[in-house]
């Protein structure tokens, strides 16, 4: 008869414990590395923020310290002008007053951007008249539109050219003049066609589509999210042909965003770009019959 009997396996797992254990503590060393390149991530973050804030902060507090003397040089060179018939004389006159012009167009761009990035910059609520915007614009760019000899035409609905509306219309106006004086700049033959349509519409306010579209040299389609962003244009070759700080855009969308809006493009190399946003605004009719209604009442 056969006796029992048992069998017995030893496995040594000493290396298995030793391999687990190491691991272990890699993983604990390498989260505590990642929550400690987290934090220094999180606090450069911060500084650079702030830093940023504070630049913006000293240049909105700076403006009106930089444009008076560049006004005074602008100023001054005008009395000269009229005072003096010295043609050799003029001609250094008028290109003194010509750089301060642009000079201080410059500083007001940047000043500009300070101001949205600092959160300093307000918009006012006043009554003003649709129609006056265009006209003012159309004023503004005639010359430079005949000098190139382009067209401006404006596809306005009717009733909006009388319409007094709550808003800011100097900023809708900046809007408006920075996308249909860049709409010229990139445009060899053609011309520029603003439009403003109603949207929607209810008793007290009216939401319109701004529309500035041109018949120029387009935008390539990946670059038309960068045009956008502050001192960026679609081709930096731009810059050194047609002037300018790439700042008109960033300043357009944030103003646009500022008013409620979301400005939009669309482009076609070698046939033109297409820039458009939708803007709510109350009108002034319906606050007055408000006014009127709780006078009586």
């Amino acid at each position: 008869e056969g006796k029992p009997g048992v069998i017995g396996i030893i496995l040594d797992v000493s290396e298995r414990k030793r391999a687990e254990a190491e691991l272990e503590q890699n993983r604990l060393h390498l989260e505590e590395l990642v929550a400690a390149r987290t934090a220094d991530l999180s606090i450069a973050k911060e500084a650079a923020e702030a830093a940023n804030r504070a630049k913006s902060s000293f240049l909105a507090n700076m403006s009106h310290e930089l444009r008076t003397p560049m006004n005074a040089i602008i100023g001054l060179a005008g009395i000269l002008q009229r005072r003096y018939d010295d043609p050799v004389l003029s001609d250094k006159i008028g290109k003194i007053s010509g750089a301060a012009n642009h000079l201080l167009h410059l500083l007001n761009d940047i000043l500009d951007i300070s101001k949205i990035d600092a959160e300093r910059l307000t918009l006012e609520c006043v009554p003003f008249r649709f129609g006056r915007i265009f006209a003012d614009v159309d004023s503004l760019v005639s010359e430079r539109l005949e000098s190139r000899h382009l067209y401006l035409r404006r596809n306005i609905d009717a009733r909006l050219a009388g319409m007094d509306l709550f808003g800011d219309p100097l900023r809708l106006q900046q809007v408006l003049l920075n996308l249909v004086t860049n709409a010229v700049k990139f445009t060899e033959q053609g011309g520029v066609t603003v439009e403003a349509v109603v949207e929607a519409e209810s008793e007290s306010d009216i939401a319109l589509r701004l529309v500035v579209e041109d018949t120029g040299m387009g935008i390539a389609p990946e670059a038309l999210q960068r045009i956008f962003d502050p001192f960026e244009q679609a081709d930096s070759s731009t810059t050194r042909r047609h002037g300018g700080t790439g700042l008109g855009l960033a300043i357009c969308k944030r103003l646009v965003q500022l008013m409620g809006g979301r400005i939009e493009v669309t482009s076609t190399p070698g046939v033109g770009s297409r820039f458009s946003f939708v803007l709510r605004f109350n009108k002034v009719e319906a606050a007055s019959a408000d006014v009127a209604s709780a006078t009586v009442s």
